[in-house]
């Protein structure tokens, strides 16, 4: 819903805290991808904006096209 509402830049807001807590919460599980996303800022944010981007962009599919 947060995506249907927003611009992608603040749906950010709401999805970039969730998405990392869920990738922590597979750490377990996936323990050398989990290092090599948070080895630094740099890597860490452009997964999190990668992933931001790819669920706001299947949220609003079709939206731009009837608007």
């Amino acid at each position: 819903a947060a995506a249907k509402v927003n611009t992608e830049e603040n749906f950010g807001y709401v999805f970039d805290g969730q998405f990392q807590d869920l990738v922590l919460t597979r750490h377990d599980q996936n323990a050398e991808l989990i290092a090599r996303v948070f080895a630094d800022t740099e890597t860490t944010d452009f997964f999190t904006r990668l992933a931001r981007k790819a669920v706001w962009e299947m949220a609003n599919a079709g939206q731009r096209d009837s608007g």
